[in-house]
Parts: C-alpha cells; sequence; structure tokens
C-alpha cells in the first residue's frame, strides 16, 4: 500500500490538490474548515499543494485554532500526490467566480482528475 503517512485512520479525509490560485477558493474553503469541524469532529482536511494564497489558507486555520483537522503536505511527488488523493475519502474544488467578474477561462480539469479517481 501506498504511503499514507497525511491520511488520518478513523476520519472523514477531504483531500485538495492544487496551486493554491485565486479561483481555487482555498480561503473559503479554510473558512469553512472551523464550521465542518464544529458539526462533527471526525473530519479531517488534505490539502496539498504550493502557491500564492496558500498562506492566507494557512492563516486562517490557525486564527480559527482548527490546525488538528488540517494537514497541509506541500508539494508532493506525483505518485504520492495521487496515492493520498485516492485514500481520501471526499475530494474537493472549492472553485470562486473571478475577482473582476470575468468568466472562468478554462475547464474544471480538477473536477475530471477527481473523477478519474473515482471520487
Amino acid at each position: 500500500m501506498a504511503d499514507q503517512k497525511y491520511i488520518k485512520k478513523n476520519k472523514i479525509n477531504f483531500g485538495f490538490i492544487g496551486t493554491f490560485g485565486p479561483w481555487h477558493g482555498t480561503e473559503i474553503l479554510a473558512k469553512a474548515v472551523k464550521k465542518v469541524v464544529q458539526n462533527n469532529s471526525n473530519i479531517h482536511f488534505v490539502l496539498i499543494g504550493e502557491g500564492k494564497n496558500k498562506e492566507i489558507s494557512r492563516e486562517i486555520i490557525r486564527k480559527d485554532k482548527v490546525e488538528k483537522f488540517v494537514t497541509f503536505t506541500g508539494l508532493l511527488e506525483h505518485n504520492q500526490a495521487i496515492a493520498t488523493l485516492k485514500a481520501c475519502d471526499i475530494l474537493i474544488t472549492p472553485q470562486i467566480p473571478n475577482p473582476d467578474g470575468t468568466p472562468f477561462f478554462g475547464s474544471p480539469t480538477k473536477l475530471f482528475e477527481y473523477m478519474a479517481l473515482k471520487k
């Protein structure tokens, strides 16, 4: 079995992978963690990747004092990232509208990747 060091046993593991770009909505996700775990403390979030808004998301998690429910993995080798996502129970894509109001300019690749993992 692949290395599962980021997965919490006996928890519902929610996974995200991305560049923490503004369109990924990771700040919205970070703000939601507190409310989610207040309703169900049996949840753990695994956030894979690096990027511009990662530190903003990490600061929200710190401020809300929910660090024990979230693991920021940083960049992972491709095989490890895929194995980690496959081990998660639910994969999330908290996209938000472009800040300037323009339409989203691409395909929701993350959604297709998650579907390919049968999530």
